[in-house]
């Protein structure tokens, strides 16, 4: 394909934040783009069908971009919209989520405004590094190495003061991964090696501004929210179509640790808890669970096994709350339906994922009350989405 040389004007920004230009009737992706832009690209080595490009010069630079704060950004794979003003950041991120619904979905529906972040930097309360020969850091974009890191921009300053203290954990031996995490003042490092996972909490080291690190086989890690100041405008998100829904019972899948859950139970007479890692469940058990069993039930289960079980039991709860992985709830769809909730409230990580599963609801005869987009990801081009549902009667 014979662009070099040539100048082509960016469409738009694709889920996953690439831009689209087009050569005759071919979509490039490329990287670091901003819609409206005239740019040069050359098509990358061996790439065949999506074609995708790198960026070789910024003829017309949009309004909206700005100096990326991140020496590393453009070679780290860890941010993709450094180079974008965060008010354009929310508006292509809207975009990018109304055109994954419409298009896998055919939903055309009016999206909330986005929640945005307090923090566009710094945010961060917990990272997962990976480790070769020594050094930790994250995959380059095209993950074919690693970029070692010393200082993440989108990081908690706590855990940047950490990074530099990681070699004697991860100098030697099989390490392959290590995640820091900031929880109530108290920093941690999971190391994850072929034998498992060994858990450190950094302690000062007898003089000012130094630090060690200590083994803590009974501090307890589990999934948490990354973006502490976001995750209390999703508490509050959740809460407020809770108090609307007025549920009797609440099944709730992908739990966590209990961080909606501690939600749920204010605003309903019980909720039943669903949790595939045992970590995660006695976290949530440590903090909430000196309730009485009517009022709130643990299942440490995987969800889709959940649902058969409350299927069996005859469980008949108002609404079904679930929070999954990126990957979504495919499996778990079936069983949801099976219950036929009144209502059900999906918090989304993927846009893809989440207009995939709202289809299959859709069929089933639900109808779309509101799309809520929260950014818990500042510089990245990653979407949090909360949808509401009501079954149709």
């Amino acid at each position: 394909m014979p662009l070099k040389n040539r100048t082509f004007k960016v469409e738009k920004l694709a889920h996953g934040g690439m831009g689209i230009v087009r050569d005759a009737s071919h979509a490039v992706f490329v990287p670091f783009v901003i819609p409206g832009e005239e740019v040069k690209i050359r098509v990358e080595a061996g790439s065949k069908k999506p074609v995708r490009a790198a960026l070789v010069e910024v003829v017309s630079p949009s309004p909206d971009r700005v100096v990326p704060a991140c020496p590393l950004f453009g070679e780290c794979g860890g941010c993709q919209f450094q180079h974008i003003s965060y008010p354009a950041q929310l508006k292509y991120k809207a975009e990018i989520l109304a055109e994954s619904l419409a298009w896998i979905a055919k939903i055309k529906h009016t999206i909330e405004p986005f929640a945005p972040s307090p923090r566009q930097y710094h945010y961060r309360s917990r990272i997962r590094m990976h480790v070769r020969r020594g050094k930790a850091g994250f995959f380059a974009r095209e993950k074919k190495k690693l970029v070692p890191v010393k200082y993440c921009f989108i990081s908690h300053e706590s855990i940047n003061r950490a990074i530099p203290y990681l070699e004697p954990l991860i100098g030697a031996g099989d390490s392959e991964a290590v995640e820091l995490i900031n929880e109530n003042e108290t920093i941690a490092a999971v190391v994850e090696s072929r034998g498992g996972a060994t858990v450190y909490r950094m302690v000062e080291k007898g003089r000012v501004q130094a630090y060690e690190w200590a083994p803590a086989p009974d501090l307890k890690t589990a999934f948490q929210q990354v973006n502490p100041e976001q995750n209390h405008a999703l508490r509050s998100i959740i809460s407020a179509n809770v108090a609307d829904i007025r549920p009797e019972g609440v099944l709730e899948l992908y739990a966590g640790a209990g961080n909606l859950t501690e939600v749920l139970l204010p605003l309903s007479r019980w909720v039943v808890s669903v949790e595939a890692e045992g970590a995660a469940v006695e976290l949530a058990r440590e903090k909430l669970g000196n309730l009485d069993e009517q009022r709130l039930k643990f299942l440490h289960e995987k969800a889709d096994a959940a649902l058969d079980q409350a299927f069996e039991e005859g469980l008949k709860p108002d609404l079904v709350l679930l929070d999954p992985p990126r990957t979504g709830a495919k499996e778990s769809l079936p069983g949801i339906m099976r219950l036929r909730p009144g209502h059900i409230i999906y918090v989304s990580c993927d846009p893809a994922t989440l207009a995939r599963d709202l289809k299959s609801m859709l069929l089933e005869g639900y109808q779309l009350k509101s799309i809520v987009p929260l950014d818990m990801f500042p510089q990245t081009s990653h979407i949090e989405a909360i949808a509401v549902l009501t079954k149709h009667l």
